[in-house]
């Protein structure tokens, strides 16, 4: 039988930085085992809206009055200015509708899985109308209603 090492204290030594609680009881370390940022980034997303819905708080609105990080890197801020330029739909605004949409699928997912079903029709219904928002931006003709400019036409 191994002993374990003891500590000046008489306790079992613990290793260096190994995570304890506030009772100083060794804590079992968290292993990611092959995850992703992608699925640590969609069990956040679960989460948080899993307190919404455990709030009755209705997806469409914490995913309307939420702000959604949505960082652009130089070529983006660059494709954004050309899309400005012949009206085409912001990347932004795309992106942000992206994020919107991600956020309620967990919603619905949450929801679904709890048992939460008056919240779920609700999310299912908005989650269908954010991707008509999703095509009809992307719509051509849409886009020509908005008038499509060329660069450096001026002003409309």
């Amino acid at each position: 039988m191994v002993r374990p090492k003891m500590s000046a204290e008489g306790g079992a030594a613990q290793p260096a930085g190994a995570p304890v609680t506030e009772a100083g009881i060794l804590a079992a370390p968290t292993l990611p085992l092959g995850e992703t940022p992608e699925g640590r980034r969609r069990e956040a997303l679960v989460k948080d809206a899993g307190q919404a819905a455990l709030r009755r708080l209705s997806a469409r609105s914490v995913a309307e009055d939420r702000h959604f990080d949505v960082e652009l890197n130089a070529d983006d801020e660059r494709q954004e200015r050309i899309r400005a330029e012949v009206g085409l739909p912001s990347l932004r605004a795309e992106r942000i509708r992206h994020e919107q949409l991600l956020w309620v699928a967990a919603y619905l997912e949450f929801s679904l899985s709890h048992g939460l079903l008056k919240q779920y029709d609700q999310a299912l219904a908005y989650y269908a109308e954010l991707q008509q928002r999703a095509r009809d931006a992307q719509d051509p003709d849409r886009i020509r209603q908005r008038g499509l400019r060329r660069p450096g036409a001026g002003p409309r």
